[in-house]
Protein backbone atom coordinates (compact mmCIF):
# COMPACT_ATOMS: atom_id res chain seq x y z
CA UNK A 1 0.00 0.00 0.00
CA UNK A 2 2.98 2.41 0.70
CA UNK A 3 4.76 1.78 -2.72
CA UNK A 4 1.19 2.59 -4.19
CA UNK A 5 0.76 5.73 -2.57
CA UNK A 6 4.54 6.36 -3.51
CA UNK A 7 4.09 5.84 -7.18
CA UNK A 8 1.18 7.84 -7.19
CA UNK A 9 2.60 10.77 -5.52
CA UNK A 10 5.66 10.41 -7.75
CA UNK A 11 3.13 10.57 -11.32
CA UNK A 12 1.85 14.19 -9.80
CA UNK A 13 4.93 15.37 -9.31
CA UNK A 14 5.97 14.39 -12.68
CA UNK A 15 2.84 15.39 -14.36
CA UNK A 16 3.10 18.93 -12.81
CA UNK A 17 6.59 19.07 -13.95
CA UNK A 18 5.73 18.23 -17.59
CA UNK A 19 2.56 20.92 -17.01
CA UNK A 20 5.12 23.48 -15.86
CA UNK A 21 7.30 22.76 -19.12
CA UNK A 22 4.43 23.03 -21.54
CA UNK A 23 3.10 26.47 -19.94
CA UNK A 24 6.97 27.79 -20.47
CA UNK A 25 6.88 26.22 -24.30
CA UNK A 26 3.65 27.93 -24.95
CA UNK A 27 5.07 31.41 -22.95
CA UNK A 28 7.89 31.25 -25.09
CA UNK A 29 6.36 30.49 -28.43
CA UNK A 30 4.10 33.50 -28.31
CA UNK A 31 6.56 35.70 -27.96
CA UNK A 32 5.70 37.22 -24.75
CA UNK A 33 9.29 37.32 -23.31
CA UNK A 34 11.18 38.60 -26.74
CA UNK A 35 12.10 42.05 -26.96
CA UNK A 36 10.04 44.39 -28.82
CA UNK A 37 10.88 46.51 -32.06
CA UNK A 38 13.50 49.23 -31.61
CA UNK A 39 11.72 51.93 -33.49
CA UNK A 40 7.99 51.53 -32.66
CA UNK A 41 6.07 54.55 -34.64
CA UNK A 42 3.62 56.33 -32.50
CA UNK A 43 -0.26 55.54 -33.18
CA UNK A 44 -1.53 57.87 -35.80
CA UNK A 45 1.39 58.36 -37.50
CA UNK A 46 1.94 57.74 -41.35
CA UNK A 47 3.45 54.55 -42.42
CA UNK A 48 6.77 57.07 -43.57
CA UNK A 49 6.49 59.80 -41.80
CA UNK A 50 9.73 61.04 -42.86
CA UNK A 51 9.00 60.24 -46.60
CA UNK A 52 11.65 57.98 -47.43
CA UNK A 53 10.05 56.72 -50.66
CA UNK A 54 10.21 59.87 -52.00
CA UNK A 55 14.00 59.84 -52.36
CA UNK A 56 13.42 56.56 -55.09
CA UNK A 57 10.17 57.96 -56.37
CA UNK A 58 11.48 59.16 -59.86
CA UNK A 59 13.53 55.88 -60.62
CA UNK A 60 10.94 53.62 -60.03
CA UNK A 61 12.34 51.66 -56.94
CA UNK A 62 11.10 51.58 -53.34
CA UNK A 63 12.40 50.67 -50.06
CA UNK A 64 10.66 47.22 -49.02
CA UNK A 65 10.75 48.90 -45.40
CA UNK A 66 10.76 52.71 -44.54
CA UNK A 67 11.41 51.96 -40.47
CA UNK A 68 14.89 53.72 -39.81
CA UNK A 69 15.83 50.55 -38.08
CA UNK A 70 15.29 48.42 -40.94
CA UNK A 71 16.09 51.43 -43.70
CA UNK A 72 19.53 52.20 -42.66
CA UNK A 73 22.40 50.00 -43.13
CA UNK A 74 24.30 48.51 -39.44
CA UNK A 75 27.45 50.99 -41.01
CA UNK A 76 25.47 53.98 -41.91
CA UNK A 77 27.09 57.31 -41.84
CA UNK A 78 25.10 60.39 -42.00
CA UNK A 79 27.08 64.08 -42.19
CA UNK A 80 25.29 67.24 -41.61
CA UNK A 81 27.55 69.76 -43.71
CA UNK A 82 26.59 72.58 -41.12
CA UNK A 83 27.72 70.69 -38.13
CA UNK A 84 31.13 70.22 -40.12
CA UNK A 85 31.79 67.22 -42.39
CA UNK A 86 34.30 65.94 -40.34
CA UNK A 87 31.68 64.91 -37.81
CA UNK A 88 29.90 61.21 -38.30
CA UNK A 89 27.24 60.14 -37.14
CA UNK A 90 25.96 56.16 -37.07
CA UNK A 91 22.91 54.61 -37.43
CA UNK A 92 22.02 54.45 -33.92
CA UNK A 93 22.42 58.08 -33.19
CA UNK A 94 20.21 58.95 -36.41
CA UNK A 95 17.14 56.25 -35.01
CA UNK A 96 17.46 57.99 -31.57
CA UNK A 97 17.09 61.43 -33.30
CA UNK A 98 14.18 59.99 -35.20
CA UNK A 99 12.20 58.70 -32.33
CA UNK A 100 12.37 62.08 -30.43
CA UNK A 101 11.26 63.89 -33.10
CA UNK A 102 8.12 61.62 -33.30
CA UNK A 103 7.48 60.96 -30.13
CA UNK A 104 7.67 64.74 -28.47
CA UNK A 105 9.06 67.56 -30.03
CA UNK A 106 7.36 68.22 -33.77
CA UNK A 107 4.39 68.05 -36.20
CA UNK A 108 6.58 67.95 -39.31
CA UNK A 109 5.98 67.02 -43.28
CA UNK A 110 8.83 66.12 -45.17
CA UNK A 111 8.87 66.38 -49.17
CA UNK A 112 11.69 64.56 -51.41
CA UNK A 113 12.00 66.44 -55.16
CA UNK A 114 14.50 64.31 -57.21
CA UNK A 115 13.58 65.51 -60.47
CA UNK A 116 17.02 67.61 -60.24
CA UNK A 117 18.91 64.62 -58.83
CA UNK A 118 21.52 62.70 -60.33
CA UNK A 119 21.98 59.04 -60.05
CA UNK A 120 24.15 56.41 -61.23
CA UNK A 121 23.35 52.70 -60.78
CA UNK A 122 26.81 50.68 -60.36
CA UNK A 123 26.35 46.82 -59.32
CA UNK A 124 24.44 46.75 -56.07
CA UNK A 125 24.85 49.90 -55.13
CA UNK A 126 22.98 53.31 -56.39
CA UNK A 127 24.42 56.68 -55.99
CA UNK A 128 21.95 59.39 -55.67
CA UNK A 129 23.12 63.28 -55.52
CA UNK A 130 21.43 66.45 -55.09
CA UNK A 131 17.87 65.31 -53.90
CA UNK A 132 16.44 69.05 -52.56
CA UNK A 133 13.73 68.53 -49.60
CA UNK A 134 11.42 70.89 -47.74
CA UNK A 135 10.71 70.35 -44.39
CA UNK A 136 8.09 72.17 -42.83
CA UNK A 137 7.61 71.93 -39.03
CA UNK A 138 6.22 73.24 -35.58
CA UNK A 139 6.66 72.22 -31.79
CA UNK A 140 3.08 70.49 -31.22
CA UNK A 141 2.02 73.43 -28.86
CA UNK A 142 2.92 76.34 -31.57
CA UNK A 143 1.04 77.84 -34.36
CA UNK A 144 4.11 78.68 -36.10
CA UNK A 145 5.84 76.51 -38.52
CA UNK A 146 9.08 76.87 -40.00
CA UNK A 147 9.71 75.51 -43.67
CA UNK A 148 14.04 74.44 -44.24
CA UNK A 149 15.42 73.48 -47.44
CA UNK A 150 18.29 71.45 -48.69
CA UNK A 151 19.60 68.89 -50.70
CA UNK A 152 21.25 65.47 -49.56
CA UNK A 153 23.43 62.96 -51.38
CA UNK A 154 22.83 59.37 -50.81
CA UNK A 155 24.58 56.11 -51.24
CA UNK A 156 22.25 53.13 -51.40
CA UNK A 157 23.17 48.97 -51.37
CA UNK A 158 21.32 45.92 -51.46
CA UNK A 159 19.75 46.13 -54.79
CA UNK A 160 16.55 45.81 -55.09
CA UNK A 161 16.35 45.61 -51.11
CA UNK A 162 17.84 49.30 -50.72
CA UNK A 163 19.46 50.25 -47.45
CA UNK A 164 20.86 53.45 -46.73
CA UNK A 165 24.41 53.00 -46.06
CA UNK A 166 25.59 57.07 -46.29
CA UNK A 167 23.57 60.36 -46.10
CA UNK A 168 25.38 63.75 -46.66
CA UNK A 169 22.87 66.77 -46.02
CA UNK A 170 23.54 70.01 -47.08
CA UNK A 171 21.05 72.34 -45.79
CA UNK A 172 20.25 75.28 -47.09
CA UNK A 173 20.42 77.51 -44.11
CA UNK A 174 23.84 78.19 -43.49
CA UNK A 175 24.89 78.25 -39.39
CA UNK A 176 22.31 75.52 -37.80
CA UNK A 177 22.19 71.95 -37.68
CA UNK A 178 20.03 70.00 -39.88
CA UNK A 179 16.60 69.06 -38.80
CA UNK A 180 18.11 65.30 -39.37
CA UNK A 181 20.99 65.72 -37.28
CA UNK A 182 21.78 63.72 -34.00
CA UNK A 183 22.46 66.54 -31.83
CA UNK A 184 22.04 66.01 -28.76
CA UNK A 185 21.19 62.53 -28.99
CA UNK A 186 24.56 61.27 -29.09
Amino acid sequence: MGSVFKIRRSLLIMKRRILILLIMVVFHGCGLFSPREDFEEPQGQSVDPYNFDGILSSLGEHFISTNPVELFDMGMVYIDFNTGPERKFNKNQLVNNFRNLLEQKYDFSVTWSDSTADHQDVGDSLFINKVRYQITYKQKNSDSAITEYGSSDFILKGKPAWKICFWADIPDRVGRPSFFAPIGTE
